[in-house]
């Protein structure tokens, strides 16, 4: 019995303290507003905050964006914090950006020795339709290798492939034991697989031709799962061309669903309050046709406009981004508010957090701004817990 007592009073005391030292970071920084630093319309999240509460579920986060959210720097720290907290469930969506020459999360590791297409919803028209990655590729009598280079084994692979024609079936081969899983590809689904032990990479294999979606790897333990979708250059216009991306949707089977766009509407000087709402009002119903999951809307943190000027055009994509979240009572962390908003990008600058082209952020920069966002949930979790 005094084990498991101790057992709870150090669980409090590392919950405490992973609070307490996020707190402390968002303290160094002036123009962090750490008395803003919540979520708007919090109480739409209530399912999700006693899902957290019950520490014995797995609770699915899916979060899309655009290039800051590609690169899986901020969404790794939100990723990190969340489990430090709550338990890790697995690593969740990975995609195979390498295999079509662009940037992506460096700690899953793709290659393939055959030449992969790629689809993407920045382009107005496909040879196939992207999916929940944003992208989606297509491979030929070929092997793809992933390599999960984290501490955190998986022991369930989920699959979301779809034949580029006939039916055709499946491999997957463990890195450990070396034994093979056979499953049919027959349309386009998510294939949940079970592996003999855990591993830390597997090799997928078809003799025809697939399009790839993405991987989703898990484990058996309860806590958060982050899913990362992230598009380089993505605006809400570009999501919403495709319907198959939000057919997938509940293939993660999400507890929340975040979105933080608008960096890409910012840089348009015609960029227009009502175009901004009707995108993500259109997003926002798209999302409601394939999932009951909640929605959490972020602003897009301030920037430069041609690398010199002040931004002007993004305070008004902001702007009707937080009131579409108050008009559609819909959750809200107004990330451009809490950090000081219109020319506050100036500050984030001379802390060395702004990269040379002076729309994305450094490593450090996006560190605190998942940082911001970890603290902002857990702001809202915790009033949720006193009650």
């Amino acid at each position: 019995m005094w084990r498991i007592k101790f057992l709870c009073i150090w669980l409090c005391c590392a919950f405490l303290t992973n609070a307490q030292n996020v707190s402390d970071e968002l303290s160094k920084f002036s123009f962090v507003r750490l008395q803003a630093d919540t979520i708007i319309n919090d109480s739409m999240l209530q399912p999700l905050f006693a899902k957290l509460q019950s520490g014995q579920q797995t609770v699915n986060i899916v979060h899309i964006g655009d290039s800051h959210i590609q690169g899986n720097m901020l969404t790794a720290e939100v990723r990190r914090l969340l489990q430090e907290k709550f338990g890790n469930a697995g690593r969740g969506l990975v995609f195979p950006y390498s295999l079509v020459r662009t940037n992506g999360s460096r700690d899953a590791v793709f290659s393939c020795k055959s030449e992969a297409i790629r689809s993407v919803v920045r382009k107005a028209q496909n040879d196939f339709a992207p999916g929940i990655a944003g992208y989606a590729i297509k491979v030929t009598d070929s092997l793809i290798r992933i390599d999960l280079k984290s501490s955190q084994p998986f022991d369930n692979v989920a699959i979301i492939c779809r034949p580029d024609s006939a039916p055709t079936i499946g491999l997957l081969r463990d890195s450990i034991l070396q034994k093979n899983i056979l499953f049919p590809i027959n349309e386009t689904n998510i294939h949940k697989l079970s592996l003999p032990e855990s591993s830390q990479s597997v090799n997928f294999f078809t003799e025809k031709s697939v399009v790839v979606d993405g991987f989703v790897l898990r484990n058996n333990q309860p806590g958060v799962v982050y899913h990362s979708i992230g598009v380089n250059g993505a605006h809400f216009a570009d999501y919403n061309r495709w319907p198959e991306f939000y057919r997938q949707l509940p293939m993660l089977q999400p507890d929340l669903i975040i979105v933080s766009l608008g960096t890409n509407e910012g840089v348009n000087r015609r960029v227009t309050k009502a175009e901004i709402k009707r995108q993500v009002e259109t997003m926002l119903r798209e999302i409601d046709k394939n999932s009951d999951a909640p929605v959490m809307l972020i602003t897009a943190f301030d920037n430069y406009y041609r690398r010199k000027s002040f931004n002007k055009y993004l305070r008004i994509v902001n702007t009707a981004i937080a009131e579409t979240a108050t008009e559609n009572r819909i959750a809200l962390i107004d990330a451009y508010a809490i950090t000081g908003g219109y020319k506050s990008a100036a500050k984030w600058r001379s802390k060395g957090l702004v990269s040379r082209d002076a729309i994305h952020y450094t490593a450090n920069g996006y560190e605190l701004q998942g940082k911001i966002i970890y603290q902002a949930i857990i702001n809202s979790y915790e009033k949720h817990a006193a009650r």
